[in-house]
């Protein structure tokens, strides 16, 4: 039975000669800490299922339609006499390649392949490398892993890119920095991510207090997919001197 003890010592001419305490009966607390933990777990997979539907929908369904849509104004370019009626087919061509881009994008931003099919170590470079492309943030990745190949749990696997990417996601937004550094390494059956920047920086608690929902919802969303997973977040952060954001997830959580 889990139990909240408190108690204090009883003095008499300066010397303890007893103890007074109580101990309260905490199960139903830690059944409903419990119930709420799995229930969070449970929606975070369900949002993930979701993310790889519509990815998955993405690429093969509207990704199809829009390359078959620009194959049909290729034919009709090849048959097409007047000079405008080209130009015209021109720009619809382009238009649908710039919409074939988004939905590829759109696609991968939501489920990338490459977690699934050959995980989290190999995910992370290519999310960093499109990311400083992308930003033009100089960015690093340090993998600190005896088998840089190992596989986790998909839950693992899913929060901790999910928080590199939320945490790189920040970086891009507010913190106006120069580089990002990001670190992945095991050690005692425990995954630790590192994702630290030389931006501005920020106040948490003053952030909290500002605007307490809106403001702070990715610092949130992060320690709730930690949570969830069985680990935790840690944000830390001066004004002028950057922001780091750590990660510890136990590789074998106790449910």
């Amino acid at each position: 039975m889990p139990v909240e003890v408190s108690s204090r010592a009883i003095y008499e001419n300066g010397v303890i000669v007893g103890v007074q305490g109580t101990a309260r009966d905490i199960t139903e607390r830690k059944q409903a800490q419990e119930a709420l933990q799995m229930f969070s777990r449970q929606l975070i997979e369900a949002q993930e299922d979701e993310r790889r539907r519509i990815a998955r929908e993405l690429h093969d369904q509207i990704g199809q339609v829009l390359t078959a849509v620009k194959m049909n104004l290729h034919a009709v370019q090849l048959v097409c006499d007047t000079k405008e009626a080209g130009a015209h087919i021109k720009d619809n061509v382009e238009a649908v390649d710039e919409a074939l881009r988004l939905v590829r994008d759109l696609s991968v931003d939501l489920r990338p392949p490459l977690l699934d099919d050959l995980g989290l170590v190999t995910a992370l470079e290519w999310y960093v490398d499109r990311y400083a492309k992308r930003t033009r943030v100089a960015a690093e990745v340090l993998i600190d892993l005896k088998d840089p190949n190992e596989r986790f749990s998909r839950e693992v696997e899913t929060a901790c890119f999910r928080i590199a990417q939320e945490a790189l996601t920040n970086v891009a937004r507010h913190a106006r920095a120069n580089s990002v550094w990001l670190r992945l390494r095991k050690k005692s059956n425990v995954l630790y991510l590192l994702v630290k920047d030389d931006g501005v920086g920020f106040d948490p608690q003053a952030l909290r207090k500002r605007a307490p929902r809106a403001a702070t919802l990715g610092l949130l969303g992060m320690q709730e997919r930690a949570h969830a997973a069985g680990g935790q977040v840690e944000i830390i952060s001066t004004i002028s001197k950057g922001t780091e954001i750590r990660l510890e997830l136990p590789l074998n959580p106790e449910r």
